[in-house]
């Protein structure tokens, strides 16, 4: 217990200290406006749903600007009856940098690690993981309402720091923890990153591979004959596309999973609808 608070109370002090040192400088950084988050699109993300849990619900709120912070909302409740009431923990946590993409990783109905890319003062772009480590989940009677449990300590691990990307506009990460890949912004790239932090490769930009020019969500699936592939679409959780530019999806294929790319095809939508492709049986819930 003594631990315990000791690791608390060093993460609260070194989240304050990040707040004051950092709030001058970073309210004089710009981003592009189109990685700006619009004010009305400040939508929460959601990490666990009803389909995942009917105990359980999490949801990520994050802000850009000076006192950029992330937000993590979590509720749960007894039981499915009627009558169980849901409790709602939140955990509000400074950044440091101007955040411009957030990617949760889940395992065991909790968030348990959340990548974070953004920009520092500096100029250079970082990308961070953040653990999760929770205290022991109460068991038997009486139940232990989730606001009565202590927050989670939260571990910080920079995976990026760097001047030579711009800005990332977009993080996704293997559901293997084997690398990550992100899309800068400035000269679109698509760049894969080791983990957990050991070598960054670029895989394509937009003069090999024109469709990338205006990218901004990487999505990990997998198909249920063709194995793993990677999408890449310009929708972001917090833009609204523009309807003006081309929007043609990028499919990265990894057949047999080792992590190595195979091939990349930019489908049409008469060869994506003829290949069953747009149905949701072709895919597992990855």
């Amino acid at each position: 217990m003594i631990a315990r608070s000791s690791s608390l109370l060093r993460a609260c002090v070194g989240a304050l200290a990040w707040r004051l040192a950092g709030a001058t400088a970073l309210a004089q950084y710009q981003l592009p406006p189109a990685l700006a988050r619009p004010p009305e699109l400040f939508d929460d993300q959601v990490v666990l749903s009803a389909r995942d849990s009917e105990l359980a619900r999490c949801v990520l709120r994050w802000s850009q600007g000076p006192n950029a912070q992330v937000t993590v909302i979590r509720k749960e409740r007894e039981s499915t009856a009627a009558t169980a009431a849901w409790s709602v923990q939140e955990q509000l946590l400074p950044v440091g940098f101007v955040p411009t993409a957030v990617e949760p990783r889940v395992a065991g109905g909790q968030l348990t690690e959340l990548y974070l890319a953004g920009m520092r003062t500096d100029g250079s772009a970082i990308v961070e993981c953040w653990s999760f480590e929770y205290g022991a989940t109460p068991t038997g009677a009486p139940y232990v309402a989730l606001a009565q449990r202590p927050l989670p300590i939260v571990q910080r691990a920079t995976r990026l720091a760097s001047t030579a990307y711009g800005t990332i506009r977009a993080l996704g990460v293997d559901p293997e923890d084997r690398f990550l890949l992100f899309l800068s912004y400035e000269k679109p790239a698509l760049w894969k990153l080791a983990l957990p932090g050991d070598g960054v490769t670029k895989l394509h930009d937009a003069t090999s591979l024109p469709a990338l020019a205006h990218k901004g969500s990487i999505r990990f699936r997998t198909h249920v004959t063709e194995g793993r592939q990677v999408h890449l679409t310009n929708r972001q959780p917090y833009q609204r596309p523009d309807p003006s530019l081309p929007d043609p999806l990028v499919v990265l294929r990894d057949r047999d999973d080792d992590g190595t790319f195979d091939s990349v095809w930019v489908p049409t939508d008469a060869e994506w609808s003829a290949g069953k492709y747009d149905r949701a049986e072709s895919w597992t819930l990855r």
